[in-house]
């Protein structure tokens, strides 16, 4: 995997851009020592959990997550984090 994928595949998982950029720095530190750390080692995906408590240290309000009692994890992290780029808190409608 090169660092390109890594960083495609670490989107489609959720992860943001500030914990990517912390990925990388430590990859290219190990790298500058000497130690080839393969790109996908660090690759699972993010609990909706940690989201839940980005979108409430975010928005200093808890997600409405039993509006969302019916969709999947990954469908409410998406939600989570499309609030949280548009800094607009979820309400209810998956028109965000």
């Amino acid at each position: 995997m090169t660092k390109e994928q890594f960083i495609k595949a670490a989107k489609s998982l959720g992860y943001t851009d500030e914990i990517i950029d912390k990925i990388i720095k430590l990859h290219e530190e190990a790298a500058a020592n000497g130690l080839k750390i393969p790109w996908g080692v660090d690759l699972e995906a993010l609990p909706v959990t940690e989201w839940l408590m980005k979108y409430a240290d975010h928005f200093k309000e808890e997600f409405p997550i039993l509006k969302v009692r019916h969709l999947n994890n990954h469908e409410i992290m998406k939600l989570i984090q499309g609030a949280i780029k548009k800094n607009k808190p979820y309400i209810g409608t998956d028109d965000l």
